[in-house]
């Protein structure tokens, strides 16, 4: 009998155990055009999903969409992670480096190897990361049609392809070089707008295509909304807080709606929040609403 009623408590710790670890994963009922329910559907771990650019998308079986990896760890990431999609894709295209520096993909904003840029405009071959979820998510932009942006991607879509709006996007990253990109369209943009340059500099444009000049340095260099001007701001200081995105009311004094970029106790860029901007939980990135 003693046996029995150990058992019994032991089955019933284990179950709410089990489920109190579940309920800390949150996946969107919705990712993109694929709703939850639908990621059973996704075929045998390791199956081949798509290919972009003769780089195969792989399936995650039965933990398709979920933070647990069918086939364990490879020499470039958690198989059939996204993270490992988007770190491989980068590695077999651009041979960058295999291991990104982040524990999930809403951290690949902020932490991100050489030869990577963040910008503020996606581009096809370039990487898309979200920030929706227990983890965020990442993809590689296969095509862009006016907002829509259609990926590739692991651990998320049975198909390994997705159309998401270009709204949903937490930040884009592309491979470029340490020299410009050239300019988009006459006016002033932040480095870190499209040019591939110093994200604390503000650089003036003549014309598209041509080779973007100095303006000015920054505190903090702002990217405004497409059709605005880029500009330099004074206010806010990166001393108080640690490395991450900060809306300028939280802990760092600067405009309300502009969220700020804080690596190493020092200003590196910031971008002005149209809907305004979101201060996050203690922990967690802020982010434009």
């Amino acid at each position: 009998m003693l046996s029995f009623l150990l058992l019994y408590k032991i089955s019933l710790f284990l179950f709410f155990f089990s489920c109190t670890v579940a309920s800390e994963f949150i996946y969107p009922d919705k990712i993109g055009n694929v709703t939850k329910y639908e990621l059973s559907s996704a075929p045998a771990c390791g199956t081949i999903l798509s290919t972009y650019n003769s780089i195969p998308a792989y399936s995650n079986g039965n933990d398709q969409g979920t933070g647990t990896s069918c086939a364990g760890s490879c020499s470039t990431g958690s198989q059939y992670q996204c993270v490992e999609y988007v770190q491989r894709y980068m590695n077999s295209k651009h041979g960058t480096e295999k291991i990104w520096p982040v524990s999930y993909a809403s951290q690949m904003c902020s932490k991100y190897p050489s030869g990577i840029y963040k910008v503020s405009t996606p581009s096809v071959g370039g990487i898309v990361v979200f920030n929706f979820g227990t983890y965020g998510h990442t993809a590689i932009i296969s095509s862009i049609s006016g907002s829509t942006l259609s990926v590739i991607e692991q651990n998320a879509s049975p198909s390994g392809v997705n159309t998401y709006p270009e709204s949903e996007a937490y930040c884009y990253l592309q491979y470029g070089s340490s020299t410009s990109s050239g300019c988009k369209n006459k006016g002033y943009y932040c480095g870190g707008d499209g040019l591939n340059l110093s994200v604390d500099t503000l650089y003036y444009c003549s014309a598209a295509g041509a080779t973007p000049t100095v303006s000015k340095q920054c505190a903090f260099c702002v990217t405004m909304p497409s059709g605005q001007d880029d500009a330099c701001s004074t206010s806010g200081s990166c001393s108080a807080v640690t490395t991450g995105y900060y809306c300028g009311s939280d802990k760092i004094g600067g405009n309300s709606n502009t969220l700020y970029y804080c690596k190493n106790g020092e200003p590196s860029g910031a971008t002005y929040c149209s809907s305004g901007c979101y201060t996050a939980s203690s922990g967690s990135d802020d982010y434009c609403k």
